[in-house]
């Protein structure tokens, strides 16, 4: 029998390695731990749930998964009990201490969890057990798996609740605790904790690494928290032992840090633990764990190292040495690693640990002295080090210098190795840019470098006055003289242009001044970095002078070293004197293009630094004079004068004053730049002139050349913008200062006025530039009091009023105009706003000026049908006809529109109402803002109708109809309040009132503005309600004292009186109208009828109660007047109109009642229709009041037999006028709301006529391209359903007639629609339209009618259409137009949202969504009749694949399952339908679910079947037809056959149905011996013809179709049979 391997105890190291015997494991060890895998299971026979036992048994199964399941049924288990059983609790206990160790975290984690629920359930029985599982439970607190870490706290938490009772289980079960951490740590190995049969090695030793490191943290808790003394002993031996300090060394990170922590806490509580043992700690710390560098525990273990050789410096000699290497060569391998990207802290525990090191120690060798800083050094080049990580190293290399020195070690010549090697090589290297050893290179980055050097400087700061002394003479003196050295040779040599000393004065500079801020100013250091700032300073104003002041190299560091540590060099006093000398007397006359700008930043350094301010203004005033005197280039000259300006004004604002030299220099700069395009140099010399906040420059020249600017400033050439705006710029640039004493002058107003002309210049860089001068102003004068101020707002008022009423093409927009009065009167004292606000405003004058022009005349009488007085637009007697003659601005918005529309967007920018408006120039206010409001209305509904704006836009519209909102808004908002009530509206009313008086547009207008005050008072307003009421009763309104001002208070207040009210106006009006004679009707007749409709109830609700009796009188005498024969009467447009209204109202009275007046009324109508057939301005009325008379006739059907009889003696001759006003209605009404009105009545009375009574449908087809939804909407409406009831008799006649299927084509008036393809507009914007484009509708209407002439066609009329279609190639067209605007970028438009099947006009108000809704559906029809031209469309190569893509999957997703449900529903309906023996006996069967067809043919008692199934994306995918079993046909002969019906249904668009039926007849045409063709190898053609082979070959006597024998000699371009290729003859 073999003898056992010995267990190891840790991956690659064993305890033998390090002094000490192995420990056997396994079945070795005479005793097994609770955490050994070995031993007997528990005892479950008295545990009484089975299903428990069944549990506990998966436990000390070896899988996890196994185990995993276990847990959790336990935890479940426990969970559900109040209380858990003994025999339970006695099995887990002696389990828990193997799972809790497992090498599954999961498991850890669950067998955590269930500790915690049994401990919960088993209460005070668990502490009896307390001594078995605490050591396993407390040590699981320290588990590398934070998460199994977490739940061993919770399980704790859960059982003693509290942190003070946790930290008591510590305390009590102290000595059980060490126990276990020691038995486990002295006695376990790798294989007696995992069993090597199911455990491979890598998870074994990570296990027992994992143990051994929560033991050593349990121990160190405990030596940290604890009690130490009773149990000394015992620490003291488990910290003896051998085995405890080979983890130190272990290849596991984990418990390498386990061990350090253990050993830091041990040497800060009982250090002897460590000292009666510190040749093994050390060894094992020093020499071995050294050696096993591992980033993730470098950090604690210099921590460690640390906190050892501060504790025991003898540690060092006492670690036993290798064959080939002490202690401190051990550690400077270590360190010649570098951090490998640990920490930054590494470095500076390093530094730690070579300044607690004894002096012995590196007193041995000085070989290995020198390593230590050479080991420094290439652990810094090692990784190399990350940025964040170079700063910490290199200080340590500092440390480790500066600590040798103060050791002062006994070898000769190692002091100056190390002043002149190893510190002197580094700074010379960033510094003098010599080129040292690679190892002293800092860093490419020249920041980094300066901040390490420096930081070598601070750290000498902090030693002895003696060493830092030392250093200083043996390093930095050298540093200096080398930079020195640098400048003297550029001296020799300037043609070198100076770039070896640039990069030394950089480095220089960035390192003294960083090392400056950090230095006490009375330590050695920063006296010998000043001292030598000094001696190089005076070497480069010697090098300057030597030169002639061309050494650039010398100049930029001259530049840079007075900028960066001016106020340090410039405290000496020798530095003060040298560089004063050289500024005053030395630098004017060395002035050169390639130094001067440098020079003069340094002469600005020395101003800003200096305290001697009357020896540097007489410094400036030569340089400025050496300048201007100079040779230097004019780009030089001029960016050199702009340096100074900018200088004088950071830096020097209190130590210069003006030089008249340089004042003429820049004006004259000024005028030769000006008409320069962009900013030149001269220019932005300017700019920076006029920029300046010091004494540079004088105030007088400033002035001069704002003066000299401002007149250049004009808008009259478009040339000149970019100069403007160059100009307004650099205006606005201006210090304010500067710019005050300007603005107050004379020259202010010019300025100011033409700002708020080029506020509203075309160009909007000018419009920012004047805007942001403007405020720049505004600011500027603010600031000050006084006269300056209030002239700036005067000037400002005059401009604003001045531009609003006489626009040009100059003219500010309203909006800022508004914007720009309201801030006026905001940011006015409370105690002037009352005037500012009126000042803005306009006198009445003003307004009766602007005005008139518009109140001469009312041009369109079809505003009666939309106007609130209705007829009394008739009796408006206007002045003699002139056209408008009123300041525009270039929108064409007249003065008074703009007077308007500025006062509303003035008062409701400051947030009105606020009474801060007199009373009486208020209501005049109000009184025209109503007026212009009504004028607007009428221009709004008629284009040009009075011509108060020219620009007839969709943006005009808008801005108009948002204008005419805010005038409500405001008008009731002003009137609601309480001084409104009380004071304005009785006011305002009796203002308007007194305008009506008379027959003028004025009094028309003003009884319009009566009415929508009256009006919106009544509705919104019930204090007004109640007292208008009262006062309308009082005065008796419907009196026509004053017509206009009665109609005026009755369309405002009529609804406000009772119905007791309303019948007694009723009556006194009928009354009135019945006494007024034929030979009066024109006036006063038309008067009254104006006053009766005023008053009557408007819309379609007619709720009116007047005796039966007067109604048919008032009906009577109104028809008199009406009588052809009556000749004392004219019947004028107004009359007509104003009959027609009331008969509207009193018919529904009289509806049941008989007479001869229904006949006279239909009459009467159709008459109108006639004499108003061309439908010209004057027609609308009557034709609008006539419709609705028609409409109320229709409504009244039924009532009484002599209505009935009228309407079917005259309805043919009624819908026939009404087709010709719908004819004749062909104008553009998108401009024109009356016409619109009118057009809409018209289709809606021929909404449901009978397509029977329309004699010429053709003539209709042309209104589908009319301006005019309306009339293109009922166009479409009659087609629509027309075209569909004449396919039938189309059918029938072309089967009898082949003339008539040859000539048979679509009609040329709607292809003429669709011949070109529809497209929007580039400017239109489908989101933000109004409406769909008429052109675009009508094209996709057509082609609605299109596919209309396919309904209730035959299969043959079907074909004619589609090859028209394909002849004249129109599909592609709307095709390509479709996937454009469906699937724009390629994205599929989501049709869940709309009807695909039907599509119905004008229904949805989103134009996009209509318009996406009529595409869908017409490429839905396009589907359903025309699928084969849609294929060859999809086919064509012109498309890419991505369109190909987002058109089939549209097509599958949306139109497939509907095109093939209502395909199989009908080939059901038809079989349902159709006679068997008919058919030959044909039975069919439909499976939607598989969209399929079977069809069974009988041949004998056998059935010969075949299959029809449609693909998943019908009709664009191939419908397969295929069959299932033949019967007397040969396997070619039923291909042949199944072939032809599958070329019906793929390629000429047929349906399922056309494809059985070709199959049924050819089967048994072939039973009954007829041959096939040889061509389409079909007997019956496949061609909508359905013709038999009927020309035969006289050589080979094969038959074949005509068409197909065409198709072949068109194809083949050859006449011979296609068998046997002899010539063919159709004569034969």
């Amino acid at each position: 029998m073999s003898k056992k391997r010995a267990p190891a105890r840790s991956g690659g190291v064993s305890p033998a390695t390090f002094g000490a015997p192995a420990i056997s494991g396994g079945f070795a060890s005479s005793t097994t731990s609770v955490l050994s895998f070995i031993g007997e299971p528990p005892d479950l026979s008295p545990i009484s749930n089975s299903s428990v036992v069944v549990l506990f048994k998966g436990l000390s199964k070896k899988e996890e998964i196994t185990k995993a399941k276990a847990l959790e049924g336990l935890i479940a288990a426990v969970g559900a009990v109040e209380s858990t059983e003994d025999a339970v609790l006695a099995a887990w206990v002696r389990l828990y201490p193997q799972l809790s160790i497992d090498v599954s975290a999961r498991v850890r984690r669950l067998a955590n969890s269930l500790q915690g629920e049994i401990g919960a359930k088993s209460g005070k029985r668990l502490a009896r057990h307390m001594p078995k599982i605490v050591g396993p439970w407390l040590c699981g607190l320290f588990d590398s798996d934070r998460a199994s870490a977490r739940e061993t706290r919770e399980s704790l938490m859960k059982v003693f609740k509290s942190e003070e009772k946790l930290n008591s289980i510590w305390k009590a079960y102290h000595n059980a605790i060490l126990d276990f951490c020691k038995t486990t740590v002295t006695t376990e190995s790798v294989y007696s904790l995992s069993d090597e049969r199911w455990v491979v090695p890598d998870d074994a030793e990570a296990k027992f690494a994992r143990v051994m490191a929560t033991c050593c943290l349990a121990v160190a808790h405990l030596i940290s928290t604890q009690e130490l003394e009773p149990l000394d002993e015992s620490y003291g031996g488990l910290l003896r032992e051998k085995t405890l300090w080979t983890f130190a060394f272990h290849a596991d990170s984990f418990l390498r840090r386990a061990i350090y922590k253990l050993l830091q806490d041990a040497l800060e509580k009982r250090p002897q633990w460590i000292s009666s043992n510190l040749e093994m700690v050390s060894t094992a710390l020093i020499m071995k764990a050294s050696a096993k560098f591992e980033v993730p525990s470098v950090n604690s273990y210099l921590e460690a190292l640390v906190a050892l050789t501060k504790q025991f410096p003898e540690a060092w000699t006492l670690a036993k040495p290798s064959k080939k290497k002490t202690a401190l060569v051990q550690f400077v391998s270590f360190v010649e690693k570098g951090s490998q990207m640990g920490l930054p802290s590494y470095w500076d525990q390093v530094s730690s640990v070579l300044a607690l090191m004894p002096k012995e120690i590196f007193a041995e060798k000085e070989e290995s002295a020198k390593n230590v800083l050479n080991g420094i050094l290439n652990g810094i080049k090692a990784g190399p080090e990350p940025r964040t990580h170079v700063m910490a190293a290199w200080g340590c290399y500092w440390d480790a210098c500066y600590r040798f020195l103060e050791l002062q070690l006994a070898w000769p010549d190692f002091d100056d190795f190390l002043l002149q090697q190893s510190i002197l090589q580094v700074y010379k290297g960033y510094v003098a840019g010599a080129k040292p050893k690679e190892q002293y290179i800092i860093s490419q980055d020249d920041a980094v470098a300066a901040t390490v050097c420096g930081n070598g400087l601070v750290k000498l700061d902090r030693l002895g006055i003696e060493m830092s002394t030392k250093v200083l003479n043996g390093v930095w003196k050298k540093v200096e003289e080398s930079v020195v050295n640098i400048a003297k040779a550029e001296r020799a040599d300037t043609t070198a242009n100076g770039a070896s000393l640039r990069r030394c004065g950089e480095a220089w500079s960035k390192l003294v001044v960083g090392v400056l801020k950090q230095l006490p100013k009375n330590g050695v250091v920063y006296e010998a970095v000043v001292k030598s700032n000094v001696a190089i300073l005076a070497e480069l104003i010697e090098s300057l002078l030597a030169t002639n002041g061309k050494a650039v190299g010398t100049a930029i560091f001259l530049e840079d070293l007075l900028a960066k540590v001016g106020t340090e060099l410039l405290q000496d006093k020798r530095s003060l004197e040298i560089t004063w000398s050289f500024f005053l007397e030395k630098f004017p006359s060395i002035l050169e293009p390639e130094t001067v700008e440098h020079l003069l930043k340094a002469f600005v350094s020395y101003g800003a630094y200096t305290n001697d301010a009357t020896a540097f203004r007489e410094a400036w005033k030569k340089t400025i004079h050496a300048l201007m005197v100079s040779n230097l280039p004019k780009e030089k000259k001029e960016n050199s004068i702009t340096l100074l300006l900018n200088s004088a004004s950071s830096s020097l604002a209190d130590k210069v004053y003006p030089v008249p030299e340089l004042d003429t220099y820049i004006v004259n700069k000024m005028r030769s730049a000006l008409p320069e395009a962009g900013s030149s140099n001269a220019w932005i010399l300017v700019k920076d002139a006029l920029n300046t906040a010091s004494n540079v420059v004088s105030q007088d020249t400033t002035s001069k050349m704002l003066a000299e600017l401002l007149e250049t400033m004009n808008l009259d050439a478009s040339s000149e913008s970019s100069r403007l705006s160059k100009v307004l710029n650099t205006i606005a640039g201006a210090n304010p200062h500067r710019l005050l004493p300007f603005i107050n002058s004379s020259h202010g107003n010019d300025l100011v006025s033409k700002l708020l002309i080029f506020a509203n210049s075309p160009d909007k860089e000018i419009q920012n530039s004047a805007a942001r001068l403007r405020d720049i102003i505004t600011a500027a004068v603010s600031k000050t009091s006084g006269e300056g101020a209030e002239r700036l707002t005067e000037v400002t008022i005059d401009n604003i009023r001045a531009s609003v009423q006489e626009p040009t093409s100059e003219h500010l927009s309203i909006a800022y105009l508004a914007v720009k009065a309201s801030s006026l009167v905001k940011e006015a004292p409370e105690e002037n706003v009352a005037a500012l606000t009126e000042k803005l405003l306009f006198s009445e004058d003003q307004w009766v000026s602007a005005i008139s022009p518009f109140l001469r005349a009312v041009n369109n009488l079809s505003l009666a049908i939309t106007n609130p007085l209705g007829g009394c637009i008739f009796l408006v007697e206007n002045d003699t006809p002139s056209k408008v003659i009123t300041p525009r601005d270039d929108e064409g918005c007249s003065a008074v529109l703009r007077m308007a529309m500025f006062s509303i967007k003035f008062l409701k920018a400051l947030e009105w109402p606020k009474p801060i408006i007199p009373k009486d120039a208020l209501i005049t206010l109000l009184q025209y803002i109503l007026l212009i409001q009504e004028i607007a209305k009428d221009n709004l509904g008629v284009a040009g109708a009075n011509d108060l704006w020219t620009d007839h836009s969709p943006e005009m519209e808008s801005e108009i109809l948002e204008f005419t909102s805010s005038v409500s808004q405001w008008v009731l908002s002003t009137l609601s309040i309480d001084k409104g009530r009380q004071e304005f509206a009785p006011a305002l009313v009796g203002r308007l009132s007194s305008q009506c008086g008379d027959a003028s547009a004025k009094a028309f207008y003003a009884a319009r503005a009566l009415a929508a005050v009256m009006s919106d008072l009544c509705e919104n307003d019930q204090f007004f309600r109640d007292k208008a009421a009262a006062w309308a009763v009082g005065n008796d309104i419907w009196k026509p004292k004053d017509i206009f001002w009665s109609a005026g208070m009755l369309a405002g207040s009529a609804d406000i009186l009772t119905h007791s009210k309303k019948e007694r106006m009723w009556t006194g009006l009928i009354g009135s109208l019945l006494g007024v004679s034929s030979a009066k009707a024109a006036t006063e007749g038309l008067q009254q009828l104006i006053l009766l409709n005023a008053a009557l109830p408007s819309g379609d609700e007619r709720t009116i109660s007047v005796p039966h009796p007067r109604a048919m009188n008032l009906i009577r005498h109104l028809l008199s007047w009406l009588d052809e024969e009556n000749e004392e009467i004219e019947l004028s447009p107004g009359l007509v109109t104003e009959i027609s209204k009331v008969l509207c109202n009193i018919l529904t009275i009289v509806g049941g009642m008989y007479g001869g007046h229904w006949q006279s009324i239909f009459d009467f109508v159709k008459s109108c229709w006639e004499g108003c057939a061309s439908l010209d301005e004057v027609h609308l009325p009557m034709v609008f009041s006539t419709l609705k008379l028609f409409q109320v006739l229709r409504s009244l059907l039924g009532r009484n037999d002599d209505l009935d009889e009228a309407w079917a003696e005259t309805k043919k001759e009624l819908y026939a006028r009404l087709i010709n006003l719908l004819l004749k209605s062909g104008r553009p009404d998108n401009m024109h709301q009356p016409r619109n009105i009118v057009n809409t009545q018209i289709a809606k009375q021929l909404r449901n006529i009978d397509v029977a009574l329309v004699e010429d449908p053709g003539a209709i087809y042309s209104l589908l391209g009319i301006q005019s939804h309306p009339i293109q909407k009922a166009a479409f409406d009659i087609l629509h359903r027309y075209i569909p009831t004449a396919q039938e008799q189309i059918s029938v006649d072309v089967a009898l007639s082949s003339d008539v299927a040859n000539s048979l084509r679509l009609p040329p008036e709607i292809l003429s629609m669709i011949i070109e393809a529809p497209e929007l507009p580039e400017e239109l914007d489908m989101e933000f339209a109004n409406e769909m484009p008429i052109p675009v509708k009508a094209c996709l209407l057509s082609w609605i009618l299109v596919f209309d002439h396919f309904e209730n066609a035959s299969f043959k009329v079907k074909s004619i259409y589609v090859e028209t279609l394909k002849e004249g190639g129109y599909l592609p067209l709307l095709l390509n137009f479709i996937s454009a605007t469906l699937f724009p970028n390629n994205h599929v438009f989501d049709a869940s949202k709309v009807d695909i099947r039907t599509y119905t006009p004008d229904v949805t108000e989103n134009p996009l969504q209509d318009l996406r809704w009529l595409l869908t559906h017409v490429y839905y029809l396009s589907l359903c009749h025309i699928p084969s031209l849609v294929k060859s469309w999809l086919l064509d190569s012109g498309h890419n694949r991505a369109t190909v893509s987002a058109v089939k999957m549209f097509t599958e997703k949306y139109m497939s399952p509907l095109l093939i449900d209502s395909e199989l529903s009908a080939v059901a309906e038809w079989a349902q339908t159709r006679d068997e023996e008919e058919e030959d006996g044909m039975k069919v069967k439909v499976s939607k679910a598989a969209r399929e067809v079977t069809a069974s043919y009988p041949v004998d008692d056998q059935a010969m079947d075949i299959l029809v199934r449609l693909p998943e994306i019908f009709p664009l995918g191939t419908v397969e037809v295929m069959g299932l079993r033949r019967v007397g046909l040969n396997d070619k002969k039923f291909n042949q056959m199944q072939l032809a019906s599958r070329a019906v249904v793929n390629f000429q668009s047929g349906s399922t149905i056309d494809a059985l039926t070709l199959f049924r007849k050819n089967v048994s045409l072939h039973f009954q011996g007829v041959s096939e063709c040889a061509i389409c190898y079909s007997i019956l053609a496949v061609t909508p013809d359905r013709s038999l082979p009927n020309k035969a070959c006289s050589t080979c006597k094969n038959k074949f179709h005509s068409t197909c024998l065409l198709k072949w000699f068109k194809t083949s371009n050859s006449s011979s049979c296609p068998l046997c290729r002899t010539s063919f003859s159709f004569y034969s």
